[in-house]
């Protein structure tokens, strides 16, 4: 993404299984503490899950959300923690109707 230079997001898909890339100043806007740490594998998850919403109310109080609920572009609503070894993880479920 987008459809012409400059690039920023790629997927690459095998079967069930999607590996996303994000450009590294793109990484940085949406997960700001990505900023402090050095250029390479990032170690973030996308996991698709049904209500997203309450996954999220039982999560807020126990972990560190880095990124808050957001309804993005591509069709989801999703957030992201961080894990006890600072590994990004989001949650994300897909909108009917978009």
């Amino acid at each position: 993404m987008p459809d012409a230079s400059p690039f920023v997001f790629a997927i690459v898909t095998s079967g069930d299984v999607e590996i996303f890339f994000n450009d590294a100043a793109a990484a940085v806007k949406e997960y700001p503490g990505f900023a402090a740490r050095p250029i390479g594998a990032t170690g973030t998850l996308y996991i698709e899950v049904e209500g997203v919403d309450a996954l999220h109310d039982r999560l807020k109080d126990h972990v560190p959300i880095v990124m808050p609920m957001v309804a993005q572009f591509y069709g989801t609503r999703e957030f992201a923690i961080s894990d006890p070894d600072g590994y990004i993880i989001t949650f994300a479920q897909r909108v009917t109707g978009a």
